[in-house]
């Protein structure tokens, strides 16, 4: 498969990163580690945590303080170019993050990228996150993804 074209990125700034992740969407080596993390203590918070060879934890904190919900495992090829290919065609590492203040009860979303010697935060509000059609592109597939490894245990809605 051939590698998708690198996601727009500013200058110089994430231009190596961009490049790793547009490789990995085509199944050509490893892609970046991923982070991704959404919510706060009153709605529970959804921890994601993919390593370069797709080796994952899930973890889902409880609204009402009981234990977590724990997944382990690895993602296979298709899974991780999957999740790569979403990152690409969000162009995620143009999306610029939240400045405004967030709002009462909505939630916080952290994604950190790091990867070919760049790393890359994105830390948008839900609201935003909502509004912005590349974080929706990456949402479509990230979302179901978690989904599906936690057999149905973990869901998330836009």
């Amino acid at each position: 498969m051939s590698p998708l074209p690198a996601a727009a990125a500013p200058a110089g700034a994430t231009a190596k990163l961009a490049e790793f992740i547009a490789k990995a969407a085509g199944g050509d080596g490893p892609g970046p580690h991923v982070h991704f993390q959404r919510g706060h203590e009153m709605s529970g918070i959804t921890d994601f945590d993919v390593s370069p060879d797709g080796a994952f934890a899930l973890t889902r904190s409880s609204r009402k303080g009981g234990p977590p919900q724990e997944f382990r495992g690895q993602l296979d090829a298709s899974q991780r170019q999957a999740l790569y290919a979403a990152l690409a065609k969000a162009a995620i590492l143009s999306v610029p993050s939240s400045t405004r203040p967030i709002g009462d009860d909505e939630q916080p979303i952290m994604l950190a990228l790091d990867g070919a010697g760049q790393t890359f935060t994105l830390r948008i509000w839900a609201a935003d996150a909502r509004d912005s059609a590349a974080f929706g592109v990456l949402a479509a597939a990230l979302y179901p993804l978690l989904e599906q490894v936690s057999a149905g245990g973990i869901t998330l809605r836009p």
